[in-house]
């Protein structure tokens, strides 16, 4: 089973997207997680990357099984490995080292590692391809390339990881100025009509792109504005960082331990820098072989062009992973703008890896090819076999002590006794050297029979791709292979959900079912059962949520709370142990309920005072952030109702009834675009008590729509859709027009012959 954040975070997206979808619901709102949030505009949901769509006709009886996603990133990783095999036989590789590169890719330290965050999968899947059709369309001129590359790339943003996809335009924009500069080094003089084309082109595809993602790329852009990540600080971008000590993972992938599947069992336990998930954000391993192949292909910068490039820009995506380690993280954190707005450096080790892939495969075809760097190649082995072999003797006879010690004091384990982390760390390193020496003497071995060419190619070939195959199987093996079946884990509350299910039915409430640290459901679990609870994992969770209150207690009664996690511990046979339930909030408020007086604020600090008196009473008395323009009987009054007979993700009618005017508050989570509709006359949805949402009602009875009508969201598909059709009206004027241009060619040709 995979683990971690596939079972915590993209099984539930995932399950409530197509569960939705299959149901003929399109999820733009999710009532069930943070006390309700936009979905669709949570870039990771996935909702219109198209490939997604697969999996809708899986979704029955309201659950998408979890192997059909686990299916999904399997045959996305398959995926990578066709588009990369593309991509090299592009840059004129032949199949045997365009086969290389493709393995070498798919099966990367980074692919194994992030295998549990398929928004990246997604991403590596399609960057090949992107690449190629990029390089096509400024070459040819391509009309037809530029769509399709715009297409891929909008594919790309719908992948969900913002992070990756923000740094794929920047990987584009310097390889457009990088083509830009071979163009006029190429020509004798300045290529002016060279020069436009190549940049219209580029220009092209990026326009495309924007245009047709502009469907996720608005409503995301207002979220993440909103969300607890719209700002972060610089020490707070260091977080996921590449320390220098961690390069001699390229040798060593394992020399600081590992963060997998095995959690507490694991024997060798991640003791690097930062915490223990840093092991994955950092993961810089691609082979041996495929290391080697690399540093060979640089005897060909000279002859390729594209060569230079990748083994810049790898360097480059080191570099820039050092974070503060190095200085070119912070010229970009405080100049460039984006660049501030994302942590987790280490994850620019994708391009490294797709760059260093692509160029083992130009190393494999030199080699293959009657290679007259035989020197330049000895030296690479003897310079990796010795590294090698000189951090094997130093962990053996205990040279690195110093160093170890204070990592240990310094690193993920810092809290573990030295005592107790000195000896399992020193087992640590000793093992892994000795099997990383290993891997390097057949990894070496295997490369010096298919240049020596003492077996056939064919043989020295699959010798070459099996040992890079069983390095990375010796590396990624125990990382995914999980022991929480999915299934299992969000059904060990089964009738306990059940129940909550049924009772919701007569009435609409919340859940909180944590307590700090203690979970008696998964933060997610609400999107799973449609149960609704006031926890969630999102990285663009937003800023209001809970209600500003004197107490927390209040906060939860406020949004509507019914049941509070309870933890008891009690004596059983001698020995303290704790029981959880959820109990019974009797002053929760109901989901609509009318007050008849409020108070306007001009400011949230002025407001956020008010709200923490302990004098507040959020029964008799709602506050806002905008007057409503009208008057109130503040005598308070019982005399009203407020019912709900249909609810659903995107919309909910509440039926009313009240012997004045008075103001209805809901608990619900206010996020703009949220319109009401009374008796079908459209009216003021207020920011209410801090995080709320609050309308203004007659007296009398009506019936009150409430919809969630996000205008980003119809802004992106107009936007999407006419970019769709323009898109289809240039690509088909460019295919009848080459199609006519072939046929008067043709014709001109058979003229000619009868002539």
């Amino acid at each position: 089973f995979f683990w971690e954040d596939f079972i915590f975070q993209f099984y539930p997206f995932y399950n409530f997207s197509t569960t939705s979808l299959a149901s003929g619901e399109l999820p733009l709102w999710n009532p069930y997680t943070f006390g309700g949030m936009p979905f669709q505009a949570d870039i990771q949901s996935g909702v219109f990357y198209l490939p997604s769509l697969l999996l809708v006709p899986f979704a029955t009886g309201g659950m998408l099984h979890f192997w059909y996603l686990e299916m999904f990133t399997i045959a996305h990783i398959f995926l990578a490995g066709i588009t990369m095999f593309y991509c090299a036989k592009h840059f004129g590789l032949s199949r045997p080292a365009a086969l290389f590169s493709a393995l070498a890719y798919m099966l990367s330290g980074f692919a194994i590692v992030h295998m549990i965050h398929i928004v990246m999968i997604a991403q590596l899947a399609w960057f090949p391809l992107v690449v190629m059709l990029f390089h096509r369309a400024i070459h040819l001129s391509s009309f037809l390339s530029t769509i399709l590359c715009g297409f891929i790339l909008s594919l790309v943003v719908f992948g969900g990881h913002p992070q990756i996809t923000f740094y794929f335009f920047f990987f584009l924009f310097v390889f457009f100025l990088y083509e830009l500069y071979q163009t006029i080094r190429n020509e004798e003089s300045f290529p002016t009509k060279k020069i436009l084309s190549i940049s219209i082109f580029a220009a092209g595809v990026i326009l495309v792109a924007i245009g047709l993602a502009a469907i996720q790329l608005l409503p995301t852009f207002e979220l993440a504005n909103l969300s607890v990540r719209s700002e972060i600080n610089y020490e707070k971008s260091l977080e996921g960082q590449l320390y220098w000590q961690q390069l001699l993972t390229l040798l060593i992938p394992k020399f600081f331990g590992t963060a997998n599947q095995l959690l507490g069992d694991n024997p060798i336990r991640y003791w690097g820098p930062q915490s223990h998930w840093s092991y994955w954000e950092t993961c810089i391993y691609v082979g041996i072989c495929v290391l080697i192949l690399a540093l060979f292909s640089l005897s060909q910068a000279k002859k390729k062009s594209f060569v230079m490039f990748f083994a810049c820009y790898a360097l480059f995506s080191l570099l820039f992973a050092l974070g503060e380690n190095f200085f070119i993280h912070k010229f970009f954190f405080n100049v460039v703008p984006g660049f501030d707005k994302f942590r987790s450096l280490g994850r620019w080790s994708f391009f490294f890896t797709f760059s260093v892939a692509l160029l083992s495969g130009v190393g494999l075809q030199q080699l293959l090819s009657s290679s007259k760097q035989e020197k330049f190649f000895l030296n690479i082995l003897f310079s990796i076999g010795g590294i090698t072999s000189l951090v094997l003797i130093g962990t053996q006879v205990h040279l690195w002590d110093g160093f170890i010690s204070s990592q240990i004091a310094t690193g993920a384990i810092n809290m573990i006794s030295p005592d107790v982390a000195l000896p399992m760390v020193m087992n640590t390193i000793q093992s892994q050297s000795l099997v990383a020496f290993g891997i390097v003497l057949l990894s070496i071995g295997a490369l010096f029979f298919l240049w020596k060419k003492n077996i056939s190619a064919n043989v020295a070939l699959f010798l070459l791709l099996f040992v890079q195959f069983f390095d990375v199987y010796i590396f990624g093996f125990e990382q995914n292979n999980g022991r929480t079946n999915p299934q299992a884990y969000f059904s060990e509350r089964k009738q306990l959900i059940q129940i909550l299910k049924d009772e919701s039915k007569e009435e609409l409430f919340r859940i909180n079912a944590r307590v700090r640290g203690t979970l008696l459901m998964d933060r997610n679990q609400g999107m799973i059962d449609r149960i609704f609870l006031m926890e969630g994992y999102t990285p663009l969770a937003m800023q209001r949520v809970l209600p500003i209150a004197p107490t927390s207690d209040i906060s939860y009664e406020m949004l509507n709370t019914k049941y509070r996690l309870k933890i008891d511990t009690m004596r059983i046979r001698g020995q303290l142990q704790r029981r959880m339930g959820l109990a019974v909030d009797p002053l929760y408020l109901p989901r609509a309920f009318f007050v008849y007086n409020a108070k306007v604020f001009s400011t949230a600090q002025e407001e956020s005072l008010y709200l923490s008196n302990p004098a507040f009473n959020p029964r008799e008395v709602v506050t806002l952030e905008e007057s409503p323009g009208t008057t109130f009987d503040t005598i308070s009054t019982t005399d009203w109702k407020a019912e709900i007979p249909s609810y659903s993700n995107n919309a909910f009618t509440i039926n009313v009834s009240t012997p004045k005017k008075g103001i209805l508050v809901l608990s619900e989570v206010f996020f703009p675009h949220w319109n009401a509709y009374i008796d079908g006359i459209p009216a003021k949805v207020y920011r209410a008590d801090w995080s709320l949402r609050a309308i203004v009602v007659e007296a009398g009875n009506h019936t009150i729509e409430m919809k969630f009508e996000p205008t980003p969201f119809y802004s992106g598909m107009k936007i999407s859709l006419a970019t769709l059709f323009l898109c289809i009206a240039i690509g088909g004027f460019d295919f009848f027009r080459k199609r006519k241009t072939r046929l008067i060619q043709t014709q001109e040709t058979e003229t000619q012959s009868e002539q």
